[in-house]
């Protein structure tokens, strides 16, 4: 072993006995000769990829964020936002867009690609993009978010974000005195209900099936909500609208073979979420419903050095508040990671600065 790495390990004030990680896998043994390596890559820049992106630049981090297929999140598709913390009304693109900048001018690099690969099986973690683009990072934090599941029907995505919503509690202020659909039988339909309840005029719960999968405590509260009925055993098939956003809808009934067009000033689909966590199954430990495993109260996988924030990991609130409060906790836990291993932030510093060396060690971004 070179004078100049017993030195480094020195500095580190870490040994191969001392790691509290696989003694293998985790050894700083393993920068040697590696290069396009990056402290933090965060994969996703929505509100839990951006928050962790400032927090990691602000720490003194070289971070790297992958944008992803829909940079910003899906914060992005939607239309105003009267929830965020600190703002009155705003649409939800505009938030994104005032986050990706405070990640950016703290310091954080981003990038317009897609990951297609992770590599968690050696460290540093190999992250390739659809781009071709390749970098080893010594923490990954997953944020690639979840996608609501889709009906397909025609219509659908040209209003998506005017006048079709998969988030009640984001947009039901907007739809006061209003007439809504809401699309699903399961629990999540029906907290859809009650969250429009307050503020719509008349409610309608379109369902599939001949009864509902909610669970009976659900529709019991159903049936105290005057402005609310529910029609079973009924598709939809098509939505219209003009330049104000959505103003009908096709409604496909299966018992007649009939379609009747309705006029309708909304629609919120609650038929389930998709996390985006494709690329990672096999690799870290999955929920039955997709997303992501933490351990306790952290943002940790299954994996030491990878962690994962916002809607990837979360089965339950789904909220854009929740999911960059959940991106600051993952890169305080990266952090922390990276301080057991001995790189601090000020080791880091140093090493991309050319004040200590690995041998064959070079970083990937430039020295800020």
């Amino acid at each position: 072993m070179s004078k100049v790495w017993l030195l480094l390990c020195g500095a580190f004030s870490l040994c191969a006995s001392h790691t509290i990680l696989d003694g293998e896998k985790y050894h700083l043994n393993n920068l040697r000769g590696q290069h396009n390596v990056v402290s933090m890559v965060v994969l996703g820049s929505g509100p839990a990829g951006c928050a962790a992106a400032t927090y990691g630049a602000r720490a003194g981090m070289d971070v790297l964020v992958f944008e992803g297929p829909l940079p910003g999140g899906q914060l992005t598709e939607t239309g105003y936002v009267e929830n965020w913390p600190g703002i009155k009304r705003a649409k939800g693109i505009e938030i994104m867009e005032s986050q990706r900048k405070q990640a950016a001018g703290a310091g954080a690099h981003i990038c317009p690609e897609t990951v297609k690969e992770v590599d968690v099986n050696t460290w540093p973690f190999k992250v390739q993009t659809v781009e071709g683009t390749e970098v080893k990072a010594l923490t990954v934090i997953i944020a690639t978010g979840s996608e609501p599941r889709k009906l397909g029907t025609e219509g659908e995505k040209q209003y998506w974000g005017q006048g079709v919503s998969a988030c009640a509690v984001c947009d039901a202020p907007l739809y006061e005195d209003r007439e809504v659909m809401v699309i699903g039988g399961g629990d999540s339909a029906i907290e859809q209900v009650i969250q429009l309840s307050p503020y719509a005029k008349k409610i309608t719960q379109i369902v599939r099936r001949s009864e509902m999968r909610a669970s009976a405590a659900m529709q019991a509260k159903l049936k105290d909500l005057k402005n609310a009925s529910v029609e079973y055993g009924k598709d939809l098939v098509r939505i219209y609208g003009n330049d104000m956003g959505v103003c009908a809808v096709d409604v496909y009934d299966k018992l007649t073979g009939k379609v009747e067009q309705r006029s309708i000033d909304g629609i919120f689909l609650a038929i389930g979420h998709l996390p985006r966590t494709q690329i990672f199954e096999g690799k870290i430990a999955l929920e039955k419903d997709g997303t992501i495993t933490l351990l306790g109260r952290s943002q940790k996988t299954s994996v030491p050095g990878v962690f994962a924030a916002g809607d990837v990991a979360d089965n339950v609130y789904r909220q854009a508040g929740v999911a960059a409060g959940e991106g600051s906790k993952a890169e305080r836990d990266a952090e922390h990671f990276l301080q057991d291993l001995g790189l601090t932030p000020t080791v880091i510093r140093s090493l991309r600065d050319g004040k200590r060396t690995v041998e064959g060690l070079q970083f990937y971004l430039p020295t800020r």
